[in-house]
Order: C-alpha cells, then sequence, then structure tokens
C-alpha cells in the first residue's frame, strides 16, 4: 500500500506574506487588487497558495 501526501492548497495571509517577503498589509494590497485569490472561511481569510507561488516567481502584474 502506498502512501501520498496531501499538500496545501490555501496559506494564511502571514504565511504568504512570509514567502514573498512582504508584509501582511502588502498582502492584503495584493488581495484588494486581485493578484491574489483569497477565501474567507468563517472569520479567517485564506490565499491561495498557487498564486503565492506565481507572484513569487513572476512578480505582480
Amino acid at each position: 500500500m502506498s502512501q501520498s501526501t496531501v499538500q496545501p492548497v490555501l496559506a494564511t495571509k502571514r504565511e504568504a506574506a512570509s514567502l514573498l517577503g512582504l508584509s501582511v498589509y502588502q498582502v492584503d494590497r495584493l488581495i484588494e487588487d486581485g493578484a491574489l485569490r483569497a477565501v474567507k472561511i468563517r472569520t479567517s481569510v485564506r490565499v491561495v497558495l498557487d498564486d503565492v507561488h506565481r507572484i513569487a516567481k513572476e512578480g505582480t502584474p
């Protein structure tokens, strides 16, 4: 039987900020500008990791 690893698809704004070398405020601005997709889960906000990796690789539009 093989074991599979589940990769996360969402990150907190703080985690996204750390990965991008930005402040949480700057991540909020990227969300407001539509550069980062975010999902609200109850009272917390999660950012789509694919978007974080894209911005880390290509920069913001």
